[in-house]
């Protein structure tokens, strides 16, 4: 592959990167957001860093580290939406440029250009990539860390997984998956025999100081606050409920369906044609094949468990290494099975384009952070704010659900501590309903259609904000 035609390539997405920050640099904290990075980075910000673990209502269980490095931004450049968002820039720029370089390393021709729009276009890359979010970071750390790995490098290793405990919890299983990924790679090519101690501990020496790190913390926060993931007393408890073994099936096709929501539906049926095709040809399996299969395989058995044990542990974001390892591995078959691949290759960036266009009915959860699919809900937000100070009501008198309540300063930057409620429509005159807030219960949004009034509604390209009046 010419090298100035790669760069040329690299520098465009690059400065598509830019425009991703740039065009969403006014827009506010939205979803998890709010709490794994704006809620921590306050805690330390307006605590001049002279606290090390977060108060219990907004520890989350993971390191603190994201809201620590977003506070230390703001003590830089200010406490801005601007500012935060430009925060997010140099992760962005690491993730595109890592994902161009595995796209030629997987294919050496110019039809890695179409593997890496076919990443870059999954819905709920792109979606992390426009918001303030930590995943951002995960997902670059975890392409270094597979870089490092794929090139034998020792310091990208080292870095890359110190980076993804230092993360999330969610980071540290990463970190494992990666690490056996790295022990198991040399077999695809010769026959298994069980590793030697100095073979896995030769390539244990990278993951050392994500393991130690992790080990700390771990220990540390259990010390402190007598708990590791989660506590009964959090709003998130429920999320740890466990299913028991009548819920895994129920679990197992969440997982599906999450795999398959936001047009990744059109990928796996890529896949199924494409190895159907490699069948009838009698092909043999490509080294790119066989790696990004023991890759996805790992993956899935590090990160998809809590998603068959607990009740709530299904979020999109959640897999989202995964659902990177599944795009490549989509793009690497249609270069070796199908003849006429450009067109494939089109009809999967198309199809997962259109994921950002899916919008289930009101009763349907949606996961509105995992697609662009939340955009015009900001806009949304801001006019129906602007209507409600018009009209002399008060934020306080209104109720509503997540991601909504609580102070505004922890959603827009303003230092406003008047915000909306938690809704009681059995006590409230006014009530604030979205189709992008999925803690209204069925029978709560028929509640509201029947027998309350509308006092003013908002709608575009599907989503809408409505403040109901009783």
């Amino acid at each position: 592959m010419n090298v100035s035609y790669r760069r040329r390539f690299t520098i465009q997405l690059l400065f598509v990167g830019f425009l991703i920050i740039y065009f969403g640099r006014d827009e506010t904290f939205f979803w998890d957001t709010i709490q794994l990075a704006s809620k921590h980075a306050h805690w330390y910000f307006e605590n001049n860093f002279q606290y090390l673990f977060l108060p219990m209502e907004i520890d989350s269980g993971h390191p603190p580290i994201f809201g620590v490095m977003l506070a230390s931004w703001w003590m830089i450049f200010g406490k801005t939406l601007v500012a935060s968002h430009f925060f997010m820039l140099p992760w962005v720029w690491g993730g595109i440029y890592q994902i161009v370089d595995l796209s030629n390393y997987w294919i050496k021709d110019k039809l890695f250009v179409l593997l890496t729009f076919l990443v870059i276009a999954d819905p709920v890359l792109f979606a992390h990539w426009s918001l303030i979010s930590p995943d951002t970071v995960l997902i670059c750390c975890f392409l270094l860390g597979l870089r490092g790995v794929l090139y034998d490098k020792f310091w990208w290793k080292m870095l890359a997984m110190l980076g993804l405990a230092m993360i999330s919890t969610r980071g540290m299983m990463t970190v494992m998956a990666l690490y056996f990924f790295d022990v198991l790679r040399p077999y695809l090519d010769e026959r298994f025999s069980m590793p030697s101690f100095s073979i896995l501990w030769k390539k244990a020496l990278p993951f050392i100081p994500s393991g130690i790190f992790a080990l700390i913390f771990l220990v540390s926060h259990y010390l402190e606050t007598g708990w590791i993931g989660y506590h009964e007393d959090s709003t998130w408890a429920w999320h740890f409920q466990k299913v028991g073994l009548s819920g895994v099936p129920k679990n197992m096709a969440i997982v599906l369906w999450r795999m398959m929501d936001f047009g990744r539906v059109f990928l796996f049926l890529i896949i199924f044609v494409g190895l159907l095709r490699w069948w009838n040809k009698k092909m043999s399996w490509s080294a790119p094949l066989k790696q990004l299969l023991l890759l996805i395989a790992v993956l899935a058995a590090f990160l998809l468990p809590t998603f068959l044990i607990y009740i709530g542990l299904n979020s999109h974001r959640y897999m989202l290494p995964l659902l990177i390892s599944i795009s490549f591995f989509t793009g690497v078959l249609i270069h070796t099975v199908f003849e006429r691949k450009k067109w494939w290759y089109i009809f999967g960036i198309v199809a997962l384009i259109s994921g950002n266009l899916w919008i289930y009915p009101d009763k349907i959860a949606q996961a509105w952070d995992n697609s662009l699919a939340f955009k015009p809900y900001i806009d949304l937000r801001k006019q129906m704010h602007d209507y409600i100070k018009k009209e002399g009501l008060q934020l306080s008198q209104i109720g509503t659900a997540f991601p909504e309540v609580g102070p505004l300063k922890y959603k827009d930057l303003s230092d406003i501590e008047d915000g909306f409620v938690h809704k009681d429509m059995a006590k409230q005159q006014f009530v604030l309903y979205s189709n992008v807030m999925n803690d209204y219960s069925d029978e709560e949004i028929d509640e509201l259609s029947k027998n309350w009034k509308v006092r003013h509604e908002l709608k575009r390209m599907g989503v809408r904000l409505v403040l109901y009046e009783k």
